[in-house]
């Protein structure tokens, strides 16, 4: 059962609403709060005032409400027109006025403009600001259109009845002219900080950073909350790789707006760019919160892992970076995966980071399947697990490297003509030969496994034999270590070959 509250009871639950509306910051769970006791208090209205500022209050918290902001606009108008009507008594509406803080109808309207304006339904607020004669509104809705003129005839107007530094700022804006600027801080004695503000984005937008530091720090030593100011400052100091300052610039702009994601992200390069890439990393796990779905933000959260040695997240970032990317390859992050899995003890938690990485290179070579160097670090990893001896694991380490071999061969067709790719293949093949005849003395009785041999064979006879073609050339007579490569190659199908023709 409600219970029902007299008038007093009623003014002082909003006069609660207001407080907490005013002296606290505004959060959801607290506009839940004041939302339900407002429908407490309009559930059985006794006083127009209270009633009133009951409907206003909730339309306030409905503005961020996208399903209910048709409703408030028409609630908003409503409760302006029934200042006209006749009825109920004006002695009625009068009760308890001076104990409510009622809205005057312009302030009612302005606030209706303000909407608008949020909507982008600039020209409606528009007319709205020119019947309040709200003019530093009017030129901000002007400026929104693009209808400079108009906004410099206003502000010209303006400045015929009074000078100010914001319609000297207002001007310089429009005009785009610093004299204007100027004369607002000289006006302001030194005290505006729009002023300073435009004076920092009028030399940025001109290219000349070091002005626009000097500028916009006078600035946000004037006004610290403005998040603008303080992004544009360290947009500033990052193009002058004045990194401190962007640190400084950035961290404050994260403060004061949490989810800004641009901030994070230029703050971590910053961190980075100071060498402090534990910083980094931990600031570009702030920067995925605020914007999940970003690509260049997982690349800098990858990079800056693999650098710290922070393996579980060097495989979140490929993974999602696969997700958002398909076919994402970055060979040198691989790498350094494989190395610092190398590094590592191995126990139960390098295990389960093992197995992981394992599902990264399953999943990568699926979609890029044509790759030679993914393939070769895919059979580097499965060959760290070392007390896997099965015939299984073994053929897995093999065939990997031998589709490694393939595509190398196969992506170059006329490989053997250039000096650069004979050298990889080469280097390929005698990895392949001495991985292959390590293992076939464990698996010798192993048909499968001895298949595998000898298509092993053949694919390194067939490099053997389109080398030998070549030989009266140039190619090979000048790079010592070439030959001597081919003659490893050489030895070791041998050996290979005797070894299958004995089992």
């Amino acid at each position: 059962m409600t219970i029902q509250l007299n008038i007093v009871e009623q003014l002082t639950l909003l006069l609660v609403i207001y407080d907490r509306q005013i002296n606290h910051p505004r959060h959801e769970i607290t506009t839940e709060e004041q939302l339900a006791f407002l429908t407490y208090i309009l559930a059985r209205p006794i006083n127009w005032c209270i009633q009133t500022c009951s409907l206003i209050l909730r339309c306030q918290h409905e503005t961020e409400n996208k399903r209910k902001i048709e409703r408030t606009l028409l609630q908003l108008q409503e409760l302006i027109d029934q200042y006209d009507y006749t009825i109920p008594s004006s002695s009625f509406r009068l009760e308890y006025f001076h104990s409510t803080p009622i809205y005057p109808t312009w302030k009612l309207k302005s606030y209706i403009a303000h909407i608008y304006v949020k909507l982008g339904l600039i020209n409606n607020a528009l007319d709205l600001y020119l019947y309040l004669k709200k003019w530093s509104d009017v030129i901000a809705c002007y400026q929104l259109l693009k209808k400079l003129s108009l906004a410099e005839h206003v502000i010209r107007e303006q400045l015929k009845i009074k000078e100010t530094p914001d319609l000297l700022c207002s001007l310089g804006e429009v005009t785009d002219e610093f004299e204007y600027l100027e004369r607002a801080w000289i006006l302001s004695k030194e005290r505006s900080g729009r002023a300073q503000r435009l004076m920092g984005k009028y030399y940025f937008n001109r290219g000349n950073y070091e002005k626009t530091c000097d500028h916009l720090l006078k600035a946000v030593e004037i006004n610290s909350l403005q998040h603008d100011t303080w992004f544009w400052l360290g947009s500033a100091a990052f193009r002058t790789e004045k990194w401190e300052l962007g640190v400084r610039a950035y961290s404050r702009c994260t403060n004061i707006e949490p989810d800004n994601f641009e901030a994070w992200n230029n703050l971590a390069a910053c961190h980075t760019k100071l060498k402090q890439k534990d910083k980094a990393h931990k600031v570009f796990l702030e920067a995925i919160k605020c914007n999940y779905d970003n690509w260049k933000v997982w690349e800098n959260f990858l990079w800056t892992s693999a650098d710290c040695g922070e393996i579980e997240d060097v495989i979140q970032a490929y993974h999602r970076l696969i997700d958002l990317k398909t076919k994402y390859v970055d060979k040198e992050v691989l790498q350094r995966l494989v190395h610092l899995l190398s590094e590592n003890k191995q126990n139960e938690i390098w295990t389960k980071i093992y197995q992981k990485s394992l599902e990264l290179f399953g999943r990568l070579t699926s979609q890029v399947t044509n790759d030679a160097d993914i393939w070769e670090l895919y059979s580097d990893l499965c060959h760290l697990k070392k007390d896997d001896t099965s015939v299984d694991w073994h053929m897995k380490i093999l065939q990997q490297l031998q589709r490694s071999h393939r595509c190398a061969v196969s992506q170059t067709p006329s490989w053997e003509s250039e000096i650069n790719t004979i050298k990889n293949v080469l280097t390929l093949s005698n990895k392949l030969a001495t991985n292959t005849i390590e293992k076939f003395g464990e698996h010798s009785e192993n048909e499968s496994f001895k298949q595998l041999c000898h298509s092993i064979r053949l694919a390194l006879n067939s490099v053997t034999t389109r080398l030998k073609q070549k030989y009266d050339s140039s190619l090979m007579t000048t790079d010592e270590k070439m030959i001597d490569d081919i003659q490893h190659l050489e030895k070791s199908l041998s050996q290979l070959t005797d070894m299958l023709l004995k089992n």
